[in-house]
């Protein structure tokens, strides 16, 4: 779950402050590369930034995992709930799009 969005693999584990702060991290993140990264910066640096991504990203997955095993079974909670998910999947796109909408001045 953390590798497609940051931080569900840590809400899953009940690990709710880190998993809602690596969500909101991968926000900005989301944001910053789509309003500065394209336009500002040479090549060399899109690619540099990209590679960090996927590292976080896979690091992020990784601790997920690895806390998923210590537990051995997720303690079930409020959050443990496909709609839950899925709204925090919308939250994102709708947030993304509008944020397109104002870099492109529509």
């Amino acid at each position: 779950m953390s590798f497609i969005f940051w931080g569900f693999g840590q809400i899953y584990n009940t690990n709710l402050k880190l998993g809602f702060s690596l969500f909101f991290l991968m926000t900005a993140n989301s944001i910053f590369a789509m309003t500065l990264i394209p336009f500002s910066y040479p090549r060399a640096i899109q690619i540099l930034y990209g590679i960090i991504i996927i590292m976080l990203m896979l690091g992020n997955a990784v601790h997920a995992f690895i806390e998923a095993k210590k537990i051995k079974e997720a303690r079930l909670t409020k959050f443990n709930n496909i709609f839950f998910y899925v709204g925090f999947v919308v939250f994102y796109v709708i947030l993304l799009q509008l944020v397109s909408f104002i870099i492109a001045g529509y």
